[in-house]
């Protein structure tokens, strides 16, 4: 089984220093897809500083501001994993992250796996990060089997087969 790895990023230069290497370091991963947003600022350039030379970072550059839902069905486009880990770009996934939902992923009525995600170190003055930092994602518990219609896109793994079938991420919402 193999997973790839989808994080959108619109105007994200604030966070990727603290979330590029945690995401990089994750075991498990077949390939890296992060998709600039069409950022105005240095997005783009940040994140090819800071996956250059790594083989299996892809980066695609929208060329406008599609929006989240837009980034991540774009990116699952590219992908070529059996399951997609949806990330956001100011999350940090712990280490093992995506070892755990491979765990969850060897049981064959697994559609989704959801565990939980720590915000980015805040970024002085931001109040999202501040925000982020009282609040974070995902739920408590360490992995589960649910329904795929019930996730937190910022912290579950779905199999890339399910997602194309329904559509991907409803742009609407």
């Amino acid at each position: 089984m193999t997973v790839s790895v989808v994080i959108p990023a619109y105007n994200a230069t604030a966070f990727l220093e603290r979330t590029v290497p945690a995401v990089l370091d994750l075991q498990g991963a077949l390939e890296w897809i992060w998709v600039d947003d069409g950022s105005t600022d240095a997005t783009g350039v940040e994140l090819r500083r800071l996956t250059q030379g790594h083989p299996s970072v892809r980066i695609l550059e929208l060329g406008r501001n599609e929006g989240r839902a837009a980034a991540r069905n774009a990116g699952i486009e590219l992908a070529k994993g059996d399951w997609i880990a949806c990330l956001d770009v100011d999350a940090r996934p712990r280490p093992g992250y995506l070892l755990a939902h491979q765990e969850v992923f060897a049981r064959p009525e697994a559609v989704v796996s959801m565990g939980s995600i720590h915000p980015a170190d805040p970024v002085p003055g931001d109040p999202y990060s501040q925000y982020l930092s009282a609040y974070p994602r995902g739920v408590p518990s360490r992995q589960l089997v649910a329904s795929w219609k019930h996730f937190v896109t910022c912290a579950a793994c779905i199999r890339a087969d399910a997602l194309r079938s329904v559509g991907c991420f409803d742009e609407s919402i």
